[in-house]
């Protein structure tokens, strides 16, 4: 039994929101995850730590539900460590670090995302995963250019999608400050 993956299945079953929502303001999912934070925290953090992204991805808004958990006192104080954690299993998809990054990670003050920048650029360099390049340079924007290996794939590997030659034509990024060559 893992209380986050139980949690996610309840919210699927349910058709709770779990969006950043103006409308309902998640209240449904929000309400169910102060009862179970208020349980037991220690062991709530432990199974966020060791959930199974794949059964809590069954939600349409997986990755914000995810980012909705953090709104938790003792989960803000201990995100370093979980993003850690995180970071560390080797049974993260790439969609899975992709969303956790652009959802949730790039967000976070206080805390270093480079381990994070530097692990899904070494996905992008193996893996043909044009949206990990797409929330990099969403995430990084001007500090793009701190990132040689993330340029690189951007003007070779990455330079015929339409994903990535999308953020400069629309005005996102600039083609001279990163030397798009597309």
């Amino acid at each position: 039994m893992n209380l986050v993956e139980d949690l996610f299945e309840k919210a699927r079953i349910n058709r709770w929101c779990t969006r950043h929502c103006t409308t309902c303001g998640a209240l449904d999912f929000r309400k169910e995850v102060g009862i179970i934070q208020d349980g037991d925290i220690v062991q709530f953090v432990e199974d966020l730590k060791n959930c199974d992204f794949d059964k809590c991805s069954t939600i349409v808004d997986w990755s914000e539900a995810i980012s909705l958990l953090f709104h938790h006192p003792i989960l803000l104080l201990r995100s370093q460590e979980i993003f850690d954690y995180w970071l560390e299993r080797s049974d993260l998809s790439p969609n899975h670090c992709d969303h956790l990054y652009f959802y949730l990670i790039r967000h976070f003050r206080g805390i270093s995302p480079k381990p994070w920048i530097d692990r899904l650029i070494g996905l992008a360099e193996d893996n043909w995963h044009p949206s990990i390049v797409e929330s990099l340079l969403i995430g990084l924007r001007n500090g793009a250019v701190d990132y040689p290996n993330l340029l690189i794939l951007v003007n070779t590997t990455y330079k015929d999608s339409p994903r990535i030659t999308k953020l400069f034509l629309n005005g996102t990024l600039s083609k001279k400050l990163l030397g798009f060559k597309g």
